[in-house]
């Protein structure tokens, strides 16, 4: 992560509520996610599998370390089966289903992609917010048309609303989260995903 981009995640964070510590935070290529405290050792037991690519586990603080150390200590059994029979699978060549990789899928919660100088939030992040722990959103009736057209895909004016600024923003129906937009000026810029659009 380069320190445009470094920039662009924090400038985007300063408008989440979440109690986010730098530690929860992990990058795989360039795919950003969060991971809650209670699923910080749920792949313990596949250390060293080729393919998976760990990251952004800094430093704790000592009470953090103490805690989590007592956590895996509590199933370091399990763990430790898990690696034999990963060593027994993988093993077992042609003649078993193990090939020795592992493809990674996901962890937490998907936050987004880091482009070459900005972050693009994911569709996933905007569902697990709420105009409570966003405090950048835009909130549109059932029944304005905007909302049909946001749905389809389409940019869409804003000059009757109350809007400042530009960036970011949450989109809302009714009070609940939807998508994201960019805002520029009174025009908002649809983010909402192609597939998930309303084609009539």
């Amino acid at each position: 992560m380069n320190q445009e981009q470094r920039q662009a995640l924090a400038d985007f964070f300063v408008h989440v509520k979440w109690d986010i510590r730098a530690e929860q935070v992990e990058i795989h290529g360039d795919k950003v996610y969060y991971v809650p405290e209670d699923m910080f050792y749920d792949m313990d037991g596949i250390d060293g599998i080729d393919g998976v690519e760990r990251t952004g586990k800094n430093s704790h603080n000592n009470d953090a370390q103490s805690g989590r150390r007592e956590k895996k200590n509590n199933r370091s059994s399990k763990r430790e089966s898990a690696k034999k029979n990963f060593s027994r699978q993988k093993s077992m060549g042609a003649a078993g289903t193990w090939t020795g990789k592992l493809h990674f899928l996901r962890k937490g919660v998907y936050l987004g992609d880091l482009k070459k100088k900005r972050f693009e939030p994911s569709q996933p992040f905007a569902l697990a917010l709420s105009k409570d722990s966003f405090d950048a959103c835009i909130d549109f009736r059932e029944d304005d048309e905007r909302l049909l057209k946001y749905l389809h895909g389409e940019s869409l004016n804003l000059e009757d609303m109350d809007t400042s600024g530009n960036g970011w923003r949450l989109v809302l129906a009714g009070g609940y989260s939807i998508g994201f937009c960019k805002l520029s000026g009174i025009m908002l810029k649809n983010k909402y995903p192609a597939g998930w659009r309303k084609n009539n």
